[in-house]
């Protein structure tokens, strides 16, 4: 959803102002939700977030980390990932709810995500794409670094795995 300075929404975004489209076409009923945005110097838009199978069965859902990159207009960026998306595993666990919770710009271009992990207490978690939405391999542990997520807060934890990844800067 993009709205006008006046409150209305922006019919030149998307179809009147709202974009809605599916992370896993082809797959299984699924679930997404965003709780990261990031605005990139020329304009796109990346969401970050979760990619949850949503099968009938709740002991067999499974989430991965999700990135979706629409460009100005609101359509996805067919030159990012599988047509605008990006999908993460971890699975660290069988089922596990991975997420993403946050996303950046680096001044190079290539696009950091982090969020959690899930295994029994839970792992700090983050990705690292370039701009075509390739995951880099040469980022953390084959380019998905994951940190011991000690008791406290999540804005805490977060603040520390960024400045450990060099995003503070």
């Amino acid at each position: 959803m993009r709205l006008l300075a006046d409150g209305n929404l922006d019919p030149a975004f998307g179809e009147g102002g709202l974009v809605a489209f599916d992370l896993d076409p082809g797959s299984a009923p699924a679930a997404a939700d965003a709780y990261g945005l990031a605005l990139q110097r020329d304009g796109k838009i990346v969401l970050a977030g979760r990619n949850e199978s949503f099968i009938l069965d709740p002991s067999l859902r499974n989430s991965d980390f999700a990135l979706a990159r629409l460009l100005p207009d609101g359509s996805l960026d067919a030159n990012f990932g599988n047509d605008g998306r990006v999908l993460v595993p971890f699975d660290l666990i069988p089922r596990g709810r991975d997420q993403a919770a946050a996303v950046t710009e680096q001044p190079d271009g290539k696009l950091v995500a982090v969020g959690i992990a899930y295994s029994p207490g839970g792992l700090a978690a983050a990705i690292r794409v370039d701009a075509r939405g390739e995951l880099d391999a040469g980022f953390g542990d084959s380019g998905k670094p994951l940190r011991s997520l000690h008791a406290g807060f999540y804005a805490r934890w977060f603040a520390a795995f960024c400045t450990e990844l060099g995003l503070d800067q």
